[in-house]
């Protein structure tokens, strides 16, 4: 199905390494993701993080991507 949403997303890595004063010291790999879409309201900014909340219409949408990113530690 094709998306219907207008924006466009950037995703850009490098490799970083870090002192120890926000953590373990050592190498890290650092990821940065922007968009030039509209954003989300603020319902869907309340209930994002809820493990099975899309706000999509389509039956088929199942969620869970944020909240699986929020709960990973």
């Amino acid at each position: 199905m094709p998306c219907r949403m207008a924006g466009q997303l950037s995703i850009a890595t490098q490799t970083s390494s870090s002192t120890g004063k926000f953590a373990e010291t050592g190498p890290y790999a650092m990821m940065a993701v922007t968009d030039t879409g509209h954003g989300m309201d603020d319902e869907t900014k309340k209930r994002v993080f809820e493990p099975f909340f899309t706000p999509r219409k389509s039956a088929k949408a199942a969620g869970l991507g944020l909240a699986t990113v929020y709960g990973h530690h």
